[in-house]
């Protein structure tokens, strides 16, 4: 898959879809920082003549869109996503496959799009909170 492939492929993913409907809205669930790191640890250092390389990081998580019938319009931050790479192209080709790890391709969630329970009952919500425990999720603090 190149770039463009996963872009789009991000962009439709059932997990990010948003509103009735589930219209895509992946890379809407982005929070990109391009950043100064010491390249022998990739870390921020304290003493920034040691932050030489630059690198872009990000972050994301699926919109939680709906509580109790109101739009929040904001995603949860999933830890599992966070990546990075010393391109943007890199950190997103990047974060594209760890969507695939945590969130599965299209076929495991297309219910969400539909509202639809799978063959056990549970939509695609449901199975999403059985892989990422609430305790795990935090706002993402778009700020």
């Amino acid at each position: 898959m190149d770039f463009h492939e996963a872009w789009q492929w991000l962009d439709a993913h059932p997990m990010f879809a948003i509103g009735e409907g589930g219209a895509g809205g992946g890379t809407g669930c982005l929070d990109i920082e391009v950043v100064k790191v010491n390249p022998e640890n990739e870390t921020i250092e304290d003493d920034e003549s040691l932050n030489t390389a630059t690198r872009v990081w990000l972050e994301g998580g699926p919109w939680m869109e709906e509580i109790e019938g109101e739009w929040h319009g904001d995603w949860a931050h999933d830890w599992d996503l966070d990546c990075g790479g010393k391109t943007f192209e890199e950190a997103f080709m990047k974060f594209v496959e760890l969507v695939k790890e945590v969130y599965g391709d299209y076929g495991e969630f297309c219910s969400i799009k539909h509202g639809r329970p799978d063959e056990n009952g549970k939509t695609a919500i449901d199975r999403f909170m059985e892989l990422i425990p609430g305790e795990k999720l935090e706002d993402s603090g778009l700020d």
